[in-house]
């Protein structure tokens, strides 16, 4: 009857009327902007502005107050094991010896940066002692050890995910030392320009 409007077709009826008014290109009415394709399995491809109104948006991330708990907790157990682990000391120096810690590098932790969903935990060690340059090959064993630290960390804390670790170097005093350094050069060729002006 007139009047009455047309019938919602459901189920298969409205997939056949889709693919109908698809193939006498009347398919874009049926969404607003309009499609932007087919695939191969006859399936149409929205525009993403068609999509943008209704796509929710999730938010991922634990509390920050989380984040920075489980940070500082790391932050404690790692600081134990390079002190107490024969396996962690094993690994800042292969010559450890209990007996004999006079010559040996100690390692520290300085930081922990977490990511958001605490996969991941960046670990920042500040070296000290020992007769090393570079402290690269300490971090090379660490970072090669990281899955027995891993367990060991995540046992203590019972952690139901725990995070990856990685270990870097903090080189924040030597970049204070070389700050330092460059103030005193500027300061130094001031006074000079000074004493040449007089």
């Amino acid at each position: 009857m007139r009047g009455r409007g047309r019938r919602r077709r459901t189920g298969r009826n409205s997939l056949l009327h889709t693919q109908a008014m698809m193939k006498f290109g009347t398919a874009n009415r049926l969404v607003p902007g309009g499609f932007s394709g087919i695939n191969l399995h006859g399936n149409i491809v929205f525009p993403p502005s068609s999509l943008s109104s209704t796509r929710r948006t999730v938010s991922c991330g634990a509390d920050p107050r989380r984040i920075g708990r489980v940070g500082r907790e790391i932050q404690r157990e790692m600081g134990d094991l390079l002190v107490n682990d024969r396996n962690v000391l094993a690994a800042i120096d292969p010559k450890y010896d209990d007996d004999d810690i006079r010559n040996m590098t100690i390692a520290s932790v300085t930081e922990v940066q977490m990511s958001r969903d605490l996969s991941v935990a960046k670990l920042y060690l500040m070296f000290s002692g020992g007769t090393k340059k570079s402290y690269q090959p300490i971090l090379d064993r660490l970072n090669a050890k990281k899955g027995y630290i891993r367990r060991v960390v995540s046992q203590r804390l019972n952690l139901r995910r725990s995070p990856e670790l990685v270990f870097y170097e903090d080189n924040t005093l030597n970049e204070a030392d070389e700050m330092k350094r460059i103030m005193a050069v500027l300061r130094e060729d001031r006074e000079f320009r000074e004493k040449q002006l007089a």
